[in-house]
């Protein structure tokens, strides 16, 4: 598992870089969860105190917020876009979207884990909570939308049901579960799920 190493100055920098400054609490948050992370250590790593991080970001999730929004920026959709291309059904789009989610989520060039569906975990800051929910969300309609055009019949839940398979699979990653156990665990989801679309569609015609 990657650890994040930062360059820690005393006081505030001559010239203050924003993009640096959301970059390192990505990385801090991302390893450590945004409860995992204080406001000292925030300041520390960045090389501000924290009344400067209070005036540059408002609060501790004013700073989380941007961090979220600029990993889903770099991302860009592009995971999902790029597991799903070329699956040619519903059975191999579930089993490539949750084994590579296992994959991504042990890669050793950044933190295990995902920061929108693990980092605010059991977290009571409402605020926090809600700039991570607001990309699970949209995630969530993006893949119903995907399966509806597998022709799942109940593309929602079956996004939902997805979602809860990747973050667990991410809380496990973070708490240092290996690649294969995961890999192994993400099939077997993916498995039991298709077992099901199968049985329902059984059902469905022989009434």
């Amino acid at each position: 598992m990657t650890t994040i190493k930062t360059h820690r100055k005393r006081g505030r920098p001559s010239t203050f870089e924003r993009g640096r400054a959301i970059d390192i609490a990505l990385a801090l948050f991302w390893q450590k969860g945004y409860d995992g992370v204080g406001v000292a250590e925030l300041g520390e790593a960045i090389g501000i105190n924290p009344p400067s991080l209070y005036k540059a970001f408002s609060s501790k999730h004013g700073l989380f917020k941007e961090a979220v929004q600029r990993y889903t920026a770099e991302d860009k959709g592009g995971f999902l876009t790029e597991t799903l291309a070329g699956a040619d059904n519903l059975k191999e789009a579930l089993t490539r979207l949750l084994v590579q989610s296992a994959k991504s989520y042990t890669d050793e060039s950044h933190p295990w884990g995902c920061l929108v569906l693990s980092g605010t975990c059991n977290s009571t800051d409402r605020d926090a909570v809600h700039a991570t929910d607001e990309h699970r969300s949209s995630t969530r309609d993006y893949l119903s939308t995907i399966f509806q055009e597998y022709g799942a019949e109940d593309a929602q839940c079956l996004a939902e049901y997805v979602l809860i398979a990747m973050t667990g699979l991410s809380c496990a990653a973070r708490q240092g579960v290996d690649r294969l156990t995961l890999v192994k665990t993400a099939e077997r989801f993916a498995a039991i799920e298709v077992l099901s679309l199968s049985k329902s569609n059984f059902q469905d015609t022989v009434r």
